[in-house]
């Protein structure tokens, strides 16, 4: 079978495509996410893939923003004759017209059945084991061994539905159900253990039941009291719990209300400040120009001023006193005047001669204390000058210093003062002070109100207080609407604790009774039954027994059965292995170059061994260079498709299988691929450029 040309619509990052393939060696290339793996899953699907199905594996491959489902059409030539098949996965048909059909065919397994006869096989199991030979899937043989067992069975056999190993392991699990939890305790046993352990209990119960029947009759009719109690009293405690769930709901609700109320009213809250603050802002720009002006700085400019004021009174007065030089004199005269001299002997010296002369009247000793203060009031009377006269030009050249010096103090304050005027850009001091004034309250208050609004928000911007204002309003108006309709159930704090009691009272009755319900249970279940009951049992047991009898039956022959089909099936891939030895053989020779030219197929599992000259005995594929195995995996995959398509000639898919082989190595096998060209279609999927040379055929997906 050679595929002529693949149409795709809609089908994964295809929208529309159309490509011609040639009947020999066809290299589909491109780098990844070109559309390759997508080209390989159209091949497949429009192979083997049913349209009326709907599995998750055919829904995946819908074209990315398409919501319909995708078309595959193949033109293909099988022995000369062109056939044409279309599947639409939309509508869920099929057509498969041609040169060798009397009409056209529809039916989806008819379709199967043609396409399988052209394959050789119409499983896409076998097909993507055997024809698709991928990279990376060294292990894709062992996955694939039971159903390329299958295959080879029924290519010995004839047999295309059912398959020894079908037939085994359906023989195995019914087996294997039969005798479950044989020796050993299991949740779910088989029919045997089950039976076997139904049997042992009813003759452990017939040796109790004669004594349970009367205790059965006594505490029966009281069980079927308490059970009718029970189930009023739970319908009443469900009720009852009902109410109180919802009236604490209700209380919830209100109180989550109440908690986005304050939430809702601090938003608002903070929105009230921040335009309060924007206002404040706009008040504020007239007065920008004193951002940098701090309260330290006015209440200087308020001691310059009054010192200024001081020494400019001080300048004016010492004018006056440059006007007015005799004043002056006259005032630095009465200043000298008026200072006293501080003449202590003098005074000293009088006091001691009056108290002396006092005393001489009463003492003669005494007239020694007059005479000293004689001499003492003599010195002080020597120690008197006269008061100098004051110097007018001394005085005119002292007020003109102190002028001078009156000046230089209000030039360095006048200096002082336009340093703060030009920082707080004034012109006059009035104005600055004035201007203070009415900006200083309003920058204290945004600042309260900046202060007031951080503390609401925290970590948080007036942005996220809208958005949250807006949740809270959907919230607020949920959980509103639930309150409300809570309401008619509503119940007041004394009743709701009258519930409360009542639900209590209901839930300890409840229990007394279900307590009363396992006593009297455990009685019932104590009692023994009568010799009705006994008849019945054995009976029973009889009956067990004979079905006891008849799966074990079952299970001697479930045994024999699966021990011949076993036989027979390994005699079968003992038959076939031999012939896949010697296809893999031929293949592993040429593409190795002649370094392994033995193959062996374990006959239980299918695992490949290749003969190593090296060490002189066969070794396990898996062991070998990466290289050698993708080559003998190349070989075994050859070799199958041979065998299992029983001669026909399918399309073989290469995924990159030759990645890690080195120029000589791809060279050899690059020559094997053309060698099998001529038998087969083959279609290699690749990001690299190392196979146009040797393709009949390059479509570049970049392009």
């Amino acid at each position: 079978m050679i595929i002529k040309k693949i149409k795709l619509q809609r089908f994964k990052r295809f929208r529309d495509l159309e490509a011609e393939l040639s009947p020999c060696l066809n290299v589909i290339k491109g780098p990844n996410e070109a559309g390759k793996s997508t080209l390989h899953s159209a091949l497949i699907a429009g192979i083997f893939f049913n349209p009326s199905h709907r599995r998750k594996e055919i829904r995946n491959l819908i074209s990315w923003g398409s919501e319909r489902m995708y078309e595959i059409g193949l033109d293909v030539e099988v022995e000369g004759a062109n056939y044409a098949l279309h599947k639409d996965f939309e509508t869920k048909k099929l057509t498969l017209i041609g040169d060798g059909l009397p009409r056209e065919i529809i039916d989806p397994t008819k379709v199967g059945e043609k396409v399988g006869e052209w394959l050789g096989f119409s499983s896409a199991a076998v097909f993507k084991s055997t024809a698709c030979v991928e990279q990376d899937r060294v292990a894709q043989i062992s996955k694939g061994e039971r159903e390329i067992g299958d295959s080879l069975q029924a290519t010995i056999t004839g047999e295309d539905e059912v398959t020894a190993s079908w037939a085994c392991e359906r023989l195995r699990a019914a087996l294997k159900e039969l005798i479950k939890g044989e020796g050993k305790i299991t949740k779910y046993p088989g029919e045997i253990q089950k039976l076997s352990n139904a049997v042992a209990e009813l003759e452990e119960k017939r040796k109790q039941l004669e004594d349970e029947i009367e205790e059965v009759r006594r505490t029966g009719t009281r069980l079927f009291e308490v059970k009718r109690e029970i189930e009023d009293i739970s319908t009443r405690l469900s009720t009852k719990v009902n109410l109180r769930e919802k009236n604490e709901r209700r209380r919830w609700l209100e109180q989550e209300l109440e908690k986005i109320e304050e939430c809702y009213q601090n938003i608002q809250r903070a929105f009230g400040i921040k335009h309060e603050i924007d206002d404040l802002n706009e008040r504020l720009k007239p007065y920008s120009f004193l951002e940098k002006i701090e309260d330290e700085d006015v209440d200087a400019l308020r001691t310059l001023l009054g010192r200024k004021q001081s020494l400019e009174q001080m300048r004016d007065s010492l004018e006056q006193q440059l006007v007015e030089p005799s004043l002056a004199c006259h005032e630095a005269d009465i200043q000298l005047q008026s200072t006293p001299t501080g003449n202590h002997p003098l005074i000293l010296g009088t006091i001691l001669l009056l108290l002396g002369i006092i005393g001489a009247f009463l003492s003669k000793f005494m007239l020694v204390l007059a005479i000293i203060g004689l001499l003492v009031a003599g010195y002080g009377v020597l120690r008197i000058k006269p008061e100098p006269q004051v110097d007018l030009g001394t005085v005119v050249s002292q007020i003109r210093y102190q002028k001078i010096k009156v000046e230089e103090q209000i030039t360095e304050i006048n200096d002082q003062i336009k340093y703060l005027l030009a920082k707080a850009r004034c012109k006059t001091a009035t104005e600055c002070l004035e201007r203070y004034e009415k900006y200083k309250p309003l920058r204290a208050e945004k600042l309260a109100k900046d202060s007031e609004l951080s503390g609401i928000l925290g970590d948080k911007s007036i942005e996220d207080l809208v958005e949250e204002s807006r949740t809270l309003a959907l919230d607020r108006n949920a959980k509103k609407e639930e309150w409300e309709s809570l309401d008619p159930i509503a119940l007041d704090p004394e009743q709701f604790q009258k519930l409360l009691q009542e639900i209590e009272d209901l839930a300890e009755k409840k229990r007394a009774l279900e307590e009363e319900k396992k006593k009297l249970e455990i009685v019932i279940s104590q009692a023994r039954a009568t010799s009705e009951d006994l008849a019945a049992i054995d009976e029973k047991l009889a009956d067990l027994q004979q079905k006891l009898e008849f799966y074990q039956r079952r299970r001697r022959v479930y045994e024999l059965v699966l021990k011949s089909i076993d036989e027979a099936r390994k005699a079968t891939l003992r038959s076939a292995t031999k012939v896949l030895e010697e296809e893999v053989s031929r293949y592993i020779n040429i593409i190795t170059d002649g370094k392994y030219n033995r193959v062996k197929v374990n006959q239980e599992n299918l695992e490949f061994f290749v003969y190593s000259e090296e060490k002189k005995d066969y070794v396990k594929a898996r062991e070998l260079s990466r290289a050698t195995i993708d080559q003998i995996y190349l070989s075994a995959r050859l070799g199958l498709v041979k065998l299992i398509s029983k001669g026909k000639k399918p399309p073989l898919l290469f995924d990159d299988p030759f990645i890690t082989f080195d120029d000589e190595r791809l060279r050899n096998t690059m020559e094997l691929v053309k060698e099998i060209t001529k038998e087969y279609q083959i279609i290699l999927f690749t990001c690299s450029d190392r196979y146009d040379a040797y393709a009949d055929k390059v479509i570049d997906l970049s392009r």
